[in-house]
């Protein structure tokens, strides 16, 4: 009985052309058709197949600064090593000294997703949802920010999504390759095939996943304490 994809499409298409009448967003480069050989699985018939950035408000890649900008009293900046396991920390996080511009240019907010745009070919397209950390928080070049129309609503079941086996083959499939690295682009996130769930069924997904990922990780202390 979810409000079918079909709804929350509408929605968002909705708020995109009044964000681009008001010229609050750029307007989106076109994405790709989907073809039917594309299509890797049925889906239920209140989700949608899109393309990824039929729902992305913006997609931005992070700021670059040498050595001599790190300051200890400056402003978190997330790098690549901050995602792992779909989750961002703060572990070792570097501070940054930015101008006031730099740190809006660059913010994170609550819900949006962190990507990581160039790393080795297992570990690119690797990405976290941006939690409540208590301070201002940036990101570095080697990560993309993306933000979508519902915001946190459709950021969470994406970081599942970029997680499967089906995503990471297209992530690896699309980059390009270099001398002990991959890197993908804005476009080819954006153009990533994606099954659009209603969005309660997103919220149950999401935390069922939760669930029974966090009997796994209670499974692998055990066994670590066994084998000691």
């Amino acid at each position: 009985e979810d409000e079918p994809a079909e709804e929350l499409l509408d929605e968002i298409y909705t708020e995109k052309k009044r964000l681009l009448d008001k010229k609050e967003i750029p307007k989106p480069k076109n994405l790709r058709p989907i073809e039917l050989a594309e299509v890797p699985f049925v889906i239920p018939e209140t989700w949608e197949w899109i393309r990824l950035g039929e729902i992305i408000k913006s997609i931005t890649n992070g700021i670059y600064k040498p050595a001599s900008f790190f300051d200890d009293k400056g402003t978190a900046c997330l790098r690549m090593y901050n995602i792992s396991k779909r989750r961002i920390n703060l572990l070792n996080v570097k501070r940054l000294r930015l101008t006031n511009e730099e740190i809006e240019k660059y913010s994170l907010q609550v819900g949006d997703l962190l990507v990581n745009r160039v790393n080795s070919k297992e570990l690119v397209g690797k990405a976290g949802v941006v939690g409540e950390f208590g301070e201002t928080l940036v990101f570095e070049a080697m990560n993309m920010r993306v933000r979508f129309h519902d915001n946190s609503r459709s950021s969470y079941f994406s970081n599942l999504y970029l997680a499967s086996s089906f995503a990471h083959k297209q992530i690896a499939d699309e980059a390009k390759q270099a001398i002990g690295q991959a890197s993908i682009n804005q476009s080819q996130v954006s153009n990533l095939i994606f099954p659009l769930p209603p969005l309660e069924e997103q919220k149950r997904i999401v935390a069922r996943v939760d669930e029974l990922m966090a009997i796994l990780d209670e499974l692998e202390v055990k066994l670590q304490t066994s084998q000691e």
